[in-house]
């Protein structure tokens, strides 16, 4: 029963998100829903050339989430952001996950990643809610992205947007 889904990390590649999709749109129908993701890839999404840190079938699949589940996507421009944060409330839960995981297939199956999961009862005033939202708050919101600026490659993880950067 999670109807909030905070998301603040630097990667995110459509591969990740397939393996997370079924959990987004549970809580895309819970009665108050609030899907929110912050990704630090997008921080030049409004350039002329955004970068190669994001191919465009990812850009391709926040958009339908953008779309079709609510999703409310931000990213952090004064810097690049590369934390790692998670955060699931229900009625009777929160769930904070901080480590190292990006969204991508490699990082939830093949990585040799660190996470930690603290769960709490709900609280809009921790530490962690608080964190978020000042970071949100500092953030530009995205209501699209362009997607035909993005490169055409399809990228499983953060490695292959390095290994197309150079």
């Amino acid at each position: 029963n999670i109807n909030k889904f905070w998301i603040a990390v630097g990667f995110v590649f459509e591969s990740g998100l397939k393996l997370l999709e079924k959990e987004f749109e549970k809580v895309a129908r819970t009665d108050k829903s609030d899907i929110e993701m912050i990704i630090g890839s997008l921080q030049h999404f409004d350039c002329k050339n955004p970068g190669s840190k994001i191919d465009r079938a990812s850009v391709a699949k926040i958009n339908t989430m953008i779309k079709n589940l609510g999703v409310k996507v931000y990213t952090y421009q004064p810097e690049f952001y590369h934390g790692k944060f998670y955060y699931l409330q229900g009625d009777n839960r929160e769930y904070v996950i901080i480590g190292s995981s990006n969204i991508s297939s490699t990082a939830f199956r093949k990585n040799y990643e660190m996470d930690i999961i603290y769960t709490r009862v709900p609280n809009l005033k921790s530490e962690f809610v608080g964190w978020f939202m000042q970071l949100r708050n500092k953030s530009k919101r995205i209501i699209e992205l362009d997607e035909n600026k993005f490169m055409s490659s399809y990228w499983e993880s953060e490695q292959n947007a390095f290994v197309h950067a150079n």
